[in-house]
């Protein structure tokens, strides 16, 4: 699958199948840990080796985290960031790559928001960019528009 990415985004707001699972299953090799919020419509399926979780609500793809390494227990995402994202760009870069502002953000704030973010609208979802507090990137997230 060339691009890896690009697939998993496809899917936002859709059904969640077994052979969508499958296909992510075999290009990661590896199963996911799938794990639910107790009285919730929420599930997880953890990709922690491969660098990326896939978050199903009330059975559809919500959102995908795509994980820098420094996040969790697990492992940096490899594939290709979306929207030609890097793990060492700083926010300044990420800005210049997306073209114009993002639509809402948050500087860390000492003792109750320890990480930067910025959310970018992508016509079909939204980009959620977190920062390390040397600014380059410490989590991505594409998501189902709110």
């Amino acid at each position: 699958m060339k691009d890896f990415t690009g697939f998993l985004i496809s899917f936002i707001e859709k059904e969640l199948d077994e052979d969508f699972i499958r296909a992510v299953s075999e290009y990661s090799k590896e199963e996911p840990k799938i794990e639910g919020m107790r009285g919730s419509d929420i599930q997880f399926y953890a990709y922690a080796k491969s660098g990326f979780d896939l978050i199903q609500k009330e059975g559809r793809l919500d959102s995908i985290h795509f994980f820098s390494g420094d996040t969790r227990d697990g492992e940096r995402f490899l594939s290709d960031l979306p929207e030609g994202l890097t793990w060492s760009d700083d926010q300044n870069s990420v800005k210049e790559k997306m073209g114009k502002d993002p639509f809402k953000s948050q500087s860390a704030i000492a003792g109750k928001f320890p990480w930067s973010y910025d959310i970018y609208d992508r016509g079909s979802y939204q980009l959620h960019v977190e920062y390390n507090p040397d600014l380059t990137i410490r989590l991505v997230t594409a998501r189902r528009k709110k």
